[in-house]
Formats: C-alpha cells, sequence, structure tokens
C-alpha cells in the first residue's frame, strides 16, 4: 500500500508542531505578551490539518470543516486538561473562552491558507 506523501508530510509536521508546543509550555512561551506563540502554533496546526483532510477529499467546505472538527476536539482536550490541573492546584492551565476562540480562529484562518494554496498550486 503507497502512503501519500501529503499524509506523511502533514503527519510528520503535526507531531513536530506538537513536540514545539510541550516545549513552548515547558518554557512559558504561551504566557508571552500578544500571545504570539499560541497563534503561531494554531495557524500552522490549521494548515497541517488541512493538508492532512485533503488527501482524503478535494471538498473545500469538507476540508474547512474537518479542520474546525479537530480544533474543537483540541480545545475540549484543553479544557479537560484545565480542569486536572486546576484539582491539582495550577490555576493557570485553565483557558479562557476568549483563548479559545482566538485559537479556533487562527485554526480556520491556517486551513484557508492551505486550501487557497492547493487550489493555486
Amino acid at each position: 500500500m503507497e502512503i501519500k506523501a501529503i499524509y506523511f508530510i502533514s503527519t510528520a509536521a503535526i507531531t513536530i508542531l506538537f513536540l514545539i508546543s510541550h516545549f513552548g509550555k515547558e518554557r512559558g512561551w504561551y504566557k508571552k505578551k500578544g500571545n504570539w506563540f499560541s497563534r503561531i502554533m494554531h495557524f500552522y496546526a490549521g494548515f497541517f490539518v488541512a493538508m492532512f483532510w485533503s488527501g482524503f477529499t478535494g471538498r473545500i467546505l469538507s476540508i474547512i470543516g474537518l479542520t474546525f472538527a479537530a480544533g474543537v476536539l483540541w480545545e475540549v482536550a484543553e479544557y479537560i486538561t484545565g480542569i486536572f490541573m486546576k484539582r491539582l492546584g495550577r490555576y493557570d492551565m485553565m483557558p479562557k473562552k476568549e483563548d479559545t476562540i482566538e485559537d479556533l480562529i487562527c485554526d480556520i484562518l491556517g486551513a484557508c491558507v492551505a486550501v487557497l494554496a492547493f487550489i493555486i498550486f
């Protein structure tokens, strides 16, 4: 069975983003002024998740919708993690509503750029 390059590249990129996210959390990059690290991470995550989904479907709305669903699942996991961290006395881990909305917007923007890149190239 042949593995398409798009699956390999997107899966590798998502894995690297996950590792960078963990490293950034440990270094306190998510707490920097301007929330730049979170925006960059969610934008690229949206881009590469959309790239992954494009290997399954060529329908633009499906790609964007599936990327949004993946972003929502990530935010739910982040919220659940926040609940457990709060019980452990780490109140700084609880996500705020504004942050969640901004994260999902960055996910969708990344997906839209990916879709546009696929159309153009």
